[in-house]
């Protein structure tokens, strides 16, 4: 099986997981709580996706990687995490021309949208070369408790991207 994860939303309501831009329509209170882990790079939130032609914020974010994954690299470098609710989707039930991979290959914040290969045209195949956690992502992780600071969980992670909501009722839940 191909698996892909994202963290629920402890404050989630209804039956589909929207992406932030929906969100803000749908649930305009839920989306000013959740933009606010952009306020301190609001570029992010007007990145264009190439492929998808649409914003940062119009996909549902994704991880390849197992989130025990995860979890276990951020405890092992200081950080106290607590229970995490983390979705199980079967990547192969999306569909493929709304969806795309993020590699991300970049270093700088700014190559993000322009370094050639950071997107491409997703398939369930391509996750099996990218279901572990990084030295990169690990480094990072270690070096952000060194100096204080909160980490960006899925920094180095790839992602896979999906432009629409997600019907939710019958995904598994996994209890971290």
């Amino acid at each position: 099986m191909s698996y892909i994860y994202h963290l629920a939303p402890q404050d989630l309501r209804g039956t589909k997981l929207y992406p932030l831009n929906k969100l803000k329509t749908v649930f305009p209170e839920l989306y000013e709580q959740h933009a606010q882990k952009y306020s301190w790079r609001k570029e992010t939130m007007q990145g264009h996706i190439p492929i998808l032609n649409c914003l940062w914020n119009d996909v549902l974010h994704f991880s390849p990687v197992h989130p025990s994954l995860v979890k276990s690299a951020l405890q092992g470098a200081g950080f106290k995490v607590g229970q995490w609710r983390v979705f199980k989707f079967d990547a192969r039930k999306l569909e493929p021309e709304k969806t795309v991979l993020y590699r991300y290959l970049h270093q700088d914040r700014r190559d993000k949208y322009t370094l050639p290969g950071n997107f491409e045209p997703f398939s369930t195949e391509q996750l099996s070369e990218i279901n572990d956690l990084s030295q990169r992502t690990k480094s990072y992780y270690r070096e952000t408790f060194r100096e204080g600071k909160r980490p960006l969980m899925f920094v180095g992670v790839p992602h896979v991207l999906y432009k629409g909501s997600l019907d939710i009722s019958e995904v598994e839940i996994l209890e971290l």
